[in-house]
């Protein structure tokens, strides 16, 4: 019987180790200090000025996503007025090119207040891929006890 314990890496710690076999445990103890000098660095979020800094800019953000939402449906009544009065047109020209013009005009007003900007979608897309890898992370978790499981009927 071997002198060292037999010790099975998770998938968070196999993540931060990488590829090292011999100095797993130096990579993890180095993987888990960038960590936590990099949790230093940031402003505390459990101290009431942490609090206040991440609730004011949450605050910034919203005001800002309403006060384009609020543009833009300001500028939709308008445009809806507009195809309105193109339906109560008497000739199809008129219509058609007040429908084009409205039409423009939407698209304009999307575009530039984008009420989904890049930043928001790449913050949507790295959600996306935590999600995936949380559920992968929980597939081999469910992988692990099943192996441990059957070792251990196999021992008996």
């Amino acid at each position: 019987m071997s002198s060292k314990p037999r010790i099975v890496l998770g998938p968070v710690a196999r993540q931060l180790v990488g590829d090292e076999k011999e100095g797993a445990q130096k990579a993890l103890d180095e993987a888990i200090t960038a960590l936590m000098e990099e949790r230093d660095q940031r402003p505390d979020a459990t101290s009431p000025e942490g609090r206040l800094a991440l609730l004011e800019a949450a605050v910034k953000e919203q005001s800002e996503a309403l006060r384009q939402l609020s543009y833009v449906a300001a500028l939709e009544m308008k445009m809806t007025r507009v195809l309105i009065a193109s339906l109560m047109s008497k000739t199809d020209e008129d219509q058609q090119s007040l429908i084009s013009l409205a039409n423009s005009a939407v698209q304009e007003v999307h575009e530039k207040a984008r009420l989904i900007a890049d930043s928001d979608m790449e913050k949507l897309h790295e959600n996306e891929i935590s999600a995936l890898t949380a559920i992968q992370r929980e597939l081999e978790r469910a992988g692990l006890e099943e192996q441990e499981k059957s070792e251990a009927e196999i021992e008996r």
